[in-house]
């Protein structure tokens, strides 16, 4: 979304809102001295090319909740927690829709994974199905959310993107010249048994 769409994906406004500096407020009047705060990970991430952490670009849309809605989140390095609700855009604002007139649903992600077993071989094969349908209908009734953090006492409102195809996602994820890891991933992270099965993975999507 942020290289070939214009688009920031909501974790970088949901850290813009929240947890952007280290002594938050909460609403009964403590003080949360917060790690991890969003300029210290921006220094961080110097040498990740490109990083949505260090973009000018305040389109910000709701994007992870497309491969699965969730409406509760845990953020435990920050000691919080976030919630959304469905909300309705008018000329004035936005207006939070109370969870009993709310009209969107949950739905199970679009990305079914499906590792087969093949015969007389020592391996797996694994299939990705895509079921682009449930993104369409995701985005018809689920357009604009409220995105809450009520141990801070704060809100803001955001958007699904107006449109997602999953076809196009998968190509671009396995277009070499697209994705290259070491660009992505910290410099320590790279020695780490999760950073080479993740590359190993990323090699054989990107054999094509």
């Amino acid at each position: 979304m942020h290289q070939e769409c214009d688009i920031n994906w909501e974790k970088r406004e949901i850290k813009n809102k929240f947890f952007k500096i280290s002594n938050i407020q909460t609403k009964e009047g403590r003080t949360i001295n917060l790690p991890y705060r969003l300029d210290e990970q921006q220094e961080k991430r110097r040498d990740t090319e490109p990083s949505p952490l260090h973009s000018n670009n305040t389109n910000y849309k709701l994007v992870k909740d497309l491969f699965g809605l969730s409406s509760d989140e845990s953020w435990r390095s920050y000691g919080s927690k976030i919630s959304k609700a469905q909300a309705l855009k008018k000329e004035n604002g936005w207006e939070e829709i109370n969870t009993k007139k709310a009209t969107f649903t949950r739905f199970k992600s679009p990305l079914l994974i499906k590792p087969i077993i093949n015969p007389g071989e020592n391996s797996i094969s694994i299939y990705f199905v895509l079921d682009q349908k449930s993104i369409d209908l995701a985005l018809k009734t689920n357009r604009s959310f409220i995105i809450k953090s009520d141990k801070l006492n704060k809100s803001f409102f955001i958007e699904y993107p107006s449109s997602f195809n999953l076809t196009d996602f998968f190509n671009f994820i396995t277009n070499k010249n697209k994705i290259n890891l070491t660009n992505l991933v910290e410099r320590k992270y790279q020695s780490s048994t999760e950073f080479k099965n993740l590359e190993y993975i990323y090699n054989q999507l990107q054999a094509e």
